[in-house]
């Protein structure tokens, strides 16, 4: 609740007076004084300092610090406040990070007015600067006053929790150290953008002015009138009231306008402006604040940083940029035309580097290198000791974006935007618009559309929308899944900075994760992903590390890859031979040059496609069976046992693991395998792949909980399941067409199962 009695009435300051009397008989205690002077007025700055002091001494700690802050936002501007506050939290020691940002905020306003610091506080001021000459001997004393300002500001360490719990308080303090002329444009920006935590200090600015005019200065007051004329609430209208009836035409004429322009925003209020005076001239929060802004040097565009030939493309891919967006780069580099300079720059992209080149100078005046590290902690999980070139890409489009610097609150994009909306050019300002609306998200691919660009399904927010960018319609397939950004430009939407593709395997378990960190942060989506975009690309990243750490290859059966190996010494030759060419599970007998051999195949219709499990070759009077698992291996021979018992003798089996394989093929120079004509090997391909794909509708699959494609197609729970196998099945053929080799296409058997998407 904000009071309207900012100016002390006669019958209040007698009574106030008789309070002190009664401290001096000694008929009152100077706490009992102190609460009842919050009974006349629950805003006396004194008071409420006194109470505090009481508690404090009596140990009543959190009571203490309640009338502490209560009294800080009274009189926001008293140096006093804000030393015993700050005092109250470093001798307890249970917050220091909150009591030394406090510390460093009253030393600040101590250092820079220190004649409005009590008798109480003066030895603080130089117990401080002994301190910091000692251990910094050779610092010059205004610069150490400097030093201290930054830090009352800004402390680069500063948990999140102090810089928002302090962030109105060190607002304000432009009205009470302004420039010579007045506010900037940036600084009235910053109080505007956070108005609702403000508006009860800025009374507070007005309650201090009005009590203590000659502790206090004209532009305070002015100035405060401006900011609650812009951002104040009804709340705030009795005040503002107040000040229309000072004895000062200057102070007088800010708060009419500030009356009527709260009115304007809340018609609910009419009646209590009645009698005001409207403002004789149209005036704007920055006419009351602000000094006339000069004229600007119009920005010279920086030219767009490209990769190398060789290094990885700007769009993700993957692929070398000379295999990507080299071409078509250069192509709208030459459509451009020459600039002034000899090089070429497509229109789009001198927009987009403006508004980066912008960005990027605000970003380093904006962040010290204590936050800027703190950033790359933050987004990288750990500060990487050097960044490729996409890394720096994608956290730039991070901290311009997403990344909320401490003393802004909001997106660097959105806090630039709200600085200099006016001064920018109406190309510009569309431009930074469109950045604050970009958002990180999780799309699949629904549409290709060559040459032009790729349609999307946001998988978080459940939107589609087409994404206009050549390359990603040359180098995206229907069905992929990634991670990127996208922004509105010019009136289409675009990618910005590098994507992020998703694989199959970590796809469904990123999803749902991202879902469940959602619901558990209690955001809804929008400012989920603004909030956690850093975190779902780290545990994608994640995710695909702990996958390359425990990949382990499996059979069908689900059994550990391992090449397994039996050899046996052959007895009588004819016998083994009538034995296998009689079996149902070995196929057709293949003899070349010594060797003759025979796949060994799964259980089932001889007519029909059938698994190969392995294979058995009999050359120089040995038989070698070969598969590709121990537990197979371990079948394999209860076969030949089964089959051929008297004709073979077993010497010995083997085993390798695929790391053994994999380093014993890196350790033999590869043999030039035989070319095989390529219309021979496509046609080849291809048969295999009908003949695999006519029974695989009908093929129980662990994917689906054992049951056949037609199953899963029958019931509601399990549709969708085989709806995501298709889908992914689909997209490695998409991706196969898309490389020049032999796919298949699923739509025979989409139609074949009733299944739409």
């Amino acid at each position: 609740m904000l009071p309207a009695m900012l100016f002390l009435t006669q019958d209040v300051a007698d009574r106030r007076r008789q309070l002190v009397e009664q401290i001096r008989r000694g008929t009152l205690t100077a706490e009992e004084a102190f609460r009842r002077g919050l009974e006349l007025d629950p805003f006396d700055h004194m008071a409420l300092l006194g109470v505090a002091h009481e508690c404090d001494q009596q140990g009543k700690l959190e009571e203490a610090r309640h009338f502490y802050w209560r009294a800080l936002e009274a009189e926001p501007g008293d140096s006093q406040s804000y030393g015993l506050l700050a005092r109250s939290y470093y001798h307890a020691g249970d917050d220091p990070e909150l009591s030394e940002s406090l510390m460093y905020l009253a030393w600040r306003k101590m250092l820079r007015d220190p004649e409005r610091a009590e008798r109480v506080l003066n030895q603080s001021i130089e117990n401080f600067k002994d301190q910091f000459q000692k251990a910094l001997p050779d610092t010059d004393p205004e610069l150490l006053v400097e030093l201290v300002s930054e830090r009352g500001l800004d402390r680069p360490d500063e948990p999140e929790r102090v810089a928002r719990l302090l962030r109105p308080y060190r607002l304000i303090q432009d009205l009470f150290s302004p420039p010579e002329d007045g506010l900037s444009h940036e600084q009235v920006d910053r109080i505007v953008a956070h108005g609702a935590e403000c508006v009860a200090l800025l009374v507070g600015v007005l309650r201090g002015f009005a009590r203590n005019p000659n502790d206090r200065t004209y532009f305070e007051a002015e100035a405060a009138l401006g900011l609650l004329g812009e951002i104040g609430d009804p709340a705030a209208l009795p005040a503002v009231v107040e000040f229309t009836n000072i004895d000062d035409e200057g102070l007088a004429e800010c708060a009419n306008w500030a009356a009527w322009r709260i009115a304007a925003r809340h018609r609910e209020l009419a009646a209590q402006v009645r009698k005001v005076p409207r403002p004789g001239v149209e005036l704007t929060v920055y006419d009351i604040c602000c000094v006339p802004p000069e004229e600007e040097e119009e920005l010279t565009p920086p030219r767009p940083v490209r990769p190398g030939r060789n290094d990885a493309c700007w769009c993700g891919s993957g692929k070398k940029y000379k295999k990507c967006h080299l071409v078509s780069d250069e192509e709208s580099d030459r459509a451009a035309g020459p600039e002034s300079d000899g090089t070429y720059a497509a229109e789009p992209e001198t927009l987009d580097a403006r508004i980066s080149g912008m960005l990027l100078e605000f970003l380093k005046e904006s962040v010290g290198k204590g936050e800027m590290e703190q950033a790359l902690d933050k987004f990288f999980g750990s500060r990487p000791s050097e960044m490729g070139q996409m890394e720096q890409v994608n956290f730039f489009d991070w901290l311009c974006n997403d990344y909320s610097p401490r003393r802004f609150g909001r997106p660097l994009a959105q806090e630039y935007l709200a600085r200099n909306r006016s001064r920018l050019s109406a190309r510009d300002r569309q431009a930074l618009e469109d950045w604050t609306k970009s958002r990180y998200s999780l799309f699949e691919v629904q549409r290709v559309e060559p040459g032009t660009g790729v349609e999307l399904k946001d998988l978080l927010l459940g939107e589609t929308l087409f994404v206009h960018d050549v390359s990603s319609s040359e180098g995206l397939c229907q069905w992929d899944w990634l991670l990127s950004r996208i922004r509105p430009e010019e009136g289409r939407q675009v990618f910005t900075a590098a994507g992020l593709i998703v694989p199959p395997a970590a796809r469904f378990e990123l999803r749902d994760w991202t879902d469940s960190d959602r619901k558990a942060s209690g955001l809804e989506w929008l400012p989920y992903l603004r909030e956690n975009s850093h975190r779902i690309r780290g545990r994608f990243l994640e995710m695909g590390e702990q996958w390359r750490k425990n990949v382990q290859m499996v059979t069908a059966e689900g059994d550990p890859l391992v090449f397994a190996s039996a050899t046996y010494q052959i007895l009588d030759q004819p016998a083994l031979l009538q034995a296998f060419e009689g079996s149902a599970l070995l196929g057709e007998r293949e003899d070349d040059a010594e060797t003759i051999s025979f796949p060994w195949l799964e259980a089932g219709e001889e007519d029909q496609p059938r698994r190969v499990l392995g294979h058995l070759r009999i050359r120089e009077g040995l038989l070698v069976l070969e598969c590709s698992s121990r537990q197979r291996l371990k079948r394999g021979t209860k076969l030949i046992q089964e089959l051929a018992a008297g004709a073979v003798k077993e010497l010995r089996r083997a085993f390798e693991s695929v790391d053994q394989m994999k380093r014993k093929m890196a350790a033999s120079p590869a043999k030039k395998a035989e070319s095989v004509p390529p219309e021979v090997e496509k046609e080849l391909v291809e048969k295999y792949l009908e003949q695999h794909y006519r029974t695989w509708p009908d093929t129980p699959l662990p994917a689906l909980g054992g049951l056949t494609p037609r199953q899963a197609a029958q019931q509601p729970a399990q549709r969708e399941r085989l709806i995501a196998l298709l889908k992914m099945m689909e997209n490695g053929e998409q991706h196969r067409r898309r490389e020049g080799h032999p796919w298949f296409d699923f739509s025979r058997i989409k139609e074949e199962l009733g299944v739409e998407y």
